[in-house]
């Protein structure tokens, strides 16, 4: 397995590389989001209501971030397409990144076009991988490659699509990436694009984030606080310290003091402290 098919599976057959040029400006206008990321996984992401504190509607890819395999072991979750026996293998990698969000374009021969898509990705990438797929209860509801740099695997029940990869590659890429896909995140809410968490974010647990302002950079703090789930800013709502803000101005922010009408956050974007109002009663 060569490290040159893991990158070109996180560039190109995911879309990191899509969302990149995004981010530089390189999508013409007349060009919708679905069109400009074709050929790519993060193309087949499908609108929806996200349920939280407040409804957002998402019309944009909930692009994931990648994330340490600490950060899984912290959460106490499980691979989306979980096998008891594969668990203390997928731990082995350092990398992994997944999402419910993704592959919602084939209603009705989804199972059968997705056992041709992982065949055809593990000829294309990586053809001295295991190639398997798992029944429960008679359903085909699990495709995985597997090899000792590199674990993907799609679970396709009647109602969703989801993937799940774990990976060993160049660190310094993963920062790349991250960075790519904080300023997507942040950019995207400062326009105002509707746009939610992917449900990876829901999986990680909750960080200590206001004892990491100060100790960390602000580029790896906007990084850290853009990979857990945030409340859309509203000052008829409550907050508390500790939480993570979207402010549809400054992005997401950290929670570092509450009173009873008003709370300070620091925006990471920006560098800065602000003093916003909760609890208010029109």
């Amino acid at each position: 397995m060569t490290q040159n098919a893991i990158e070109q599976f996180l560039w190109e057959e995911l879309g990191y590389r899509k969302i990149k040029e995004l981010m530089e400006g390189r999508k013409d206008r007349r060009v919708g989001i679905r069109d400009f990321l074709e050929g790519t996984l993060f193309a087949t992401f499908k609108p929806f209501t996200w349920s939280g504190i407040n409804q957002v509607r998402v019309t944009m890819p909930a692009v994931p971030r990648i994330h340490t395999i600490d950060e899984f072991k912290l959460s106490g979750g499980y691979p989306i397409g979980f096998q008891q026996d594969l668990l203390g293998t997928v731990l082995n990698y350092p990398f992994f990144t997944q999402s419910m969000g993704f592959l919602h374009q084939r209603p009705h021969q989804r199972r059968n076009e997705m056992v041709e898509y992982l065949q055809n990705l593990g000829r294309r990438l990586f053809p001295n991988a295991e190639v398997s797929f798992r029944k429960s209860r008679g359903i085909l509801t699990t495709g995985i490659i597997l090899d000792e740099d590199f674990y993907f695997s799609l679970v396709f029940p009647s109602h969703t699509t989801a993937f799940d990869t774990y990976f060993k590659v160049n660190p310094d890429m993963v920062t790349d990436i991250n960075r790519i896909v904080s300023r997507y995140h942040f950019l995207s809410n400062r326009k105002r694009t509707d746009y939610g968490p992917s449900q990876i974010y829901t999986q990680i647990p909750e960080l200590d984030l206001v004892s990491m302002i100060g100790t960390k950079p602000d580029d790896e703090l906007l990084a850290t606080v853009s990979s857990v789930e945030n409340l859309r800013y509203s000052p008829e709502s409550s907050y508390r310290t500790g939480q993570v803000i979207n402010h549809n101005r400054w992005g997401p922010g950290i929670i570092q003091e509450t009173h009873e009408n008003h709370f300070t956050v620091y925006f990471p974007a920006l560098g800065v402290t602000k003093n916003l109002i909760h609890n208010y009663k029109s």
